[in-house]
């Protein structure tokens, strides 16, 4: 029988790692050994560089025990990089004595994606929400789309936290990585009057989305057809990423605000690039000018509808989900076997 190597999850970002979620776990079990105890595991899995900041005396006690114990930090959200990674690009490096492995949107291809990006993948739900979403709205003829943007209860919709300290404003050349939330912020904060949506935690609202039982659903019951333009701007711009934000803007039958260059793969998705306001290079003034400049006309219309289509035919289709997650997991199967031998 082969050998499956150990893993345990470690640190409070292991959750947000593909070990964690059911869908992948099931996959990755074929290959690895889920350990509940942190002595005989192969490896710790971490989901950032903090969990060993915060933890060295525990990893320091493990590698007693094991002293060819890997530590293997896999970032699924690049803005932890920014604010935490010490080590830019490298697939190595030493955190406090320890040789730390890194797997992430900047050392490795692990998050390209052809269809579906690796957000997206990790519950069903985004798949089902999306596929019933999408085909509701690729029956919509253009007039009915027109009068949908012109009757709209909101004109611009905004759902994101209050990010207004310049700490926010970070980026980094050599991940390739650009933070947004402070400039998503600085936008945000143009549209916070007239008959707009403006709503998450800083903006009046206590507490965060985060903590509601279903965060998502409450997003898209909230925007659904109610909204001219909503914002799809990420929390970092980096060209592998894509979350869900520009697919609940689209699949809510509204414009999407994003920032994306050329060699984004979010151009994978979208068939058309005149369906999306692009505010890429932009200022946060420019962008505003931008956003409340942009109107709809014949062509604006049918580039949406092209890319409401591309997007229905894509979530229409289960494979493309079981075949993008497959993919991953041969990818980082590979990647992993590579470190610890």
């Amino acid at each position: 029988m082969t050998y499956k190597p150990r893993c345990y999850l470690f640190g409070e970002h292991s959750c947000r790692t593909p070990f964690s979620y059911p869908a992948y776990r099931a996959l990755l079990s074929r290959y690895f050994t889920y350990s509940n105890s942190s002595a005989n595991a192969d490896f710790f899995v971490l989901g950032s560089d903090s969990d060993i900041i915060k933890n060295p005396r525990e990893i320091e006690n493990a590698l007693d025990v094991n002293p060819n114990l890997k530590l293997l930090v896999i970032s699924e959200e690049p803005y932890w990089d920014l604010v935490n990674s010490v080590s830019g690009s490298d697939k190595t490096t030493t955190i406090y004595n320890f040789r730390v492995n890194k797997i992430n949107h900047s050392t490795s291809n692990l998050f390209k994606f052809k269809k579906l990006p690796y957000f997206i993948t990790t519950e069903d739900h985004y798949f089902t929400r999306f596929s019933i979403l999408f085909g509701a709205l690729a029956k919509l003829k253009a007039n009915e789309l027109k009068n949908l943007w012109r009757n709209a209860e909101y004109r611009y919709a905004f759902m994101a936290e209050k990010r207004s300290d310049s700490r926010y404003d970070i980026s980094n050349r050599q991940l390739e990585s650009v933070g947004l939330m402070y400039y998503r912020t600085k936008i945000m904060s143009a549209f916070s009057e007239g008959n707009n949506l403006v709503k998450g935690k800083g903006w009046a609202n206590l507490e965060r989305r985060q903590s509601l039982p279903d965060w998502h659903l409450d997003k898209l019951a909230r925007l659904d057809r109610r909204c001219f333009v909503i914002s799809g701007l990420e929390n970092t711009h980096h060209k592998y990423y894509v979350s869900e934000k520009i697919f609940d803007a689209f699949s809510c039958g509204a414009v999407p605000v994003y920032y994306a260059s050329d060699e984004h793969l979010v151009w994978n998705i979208v068939p058309d690039r005149d369906s999306v306001i692009n505010v890429y290079g932009l200022s946060p003034a420019d962008a505003e000018r931008k956003i409340k400049s942009f109107c709809i006309t014949a062509s604006v219309l049918e580039a949406y509808q092209q890319s409401i289509h591309s997007m229905c035919e894509i979530f229409s289709c289960p494979e493309n989900l079981i075949r993008e997650r497959c993919e991953f997991v041969e990818k980082l199967v590979v990647e992993i076997m590579d470190q610890l031998n």
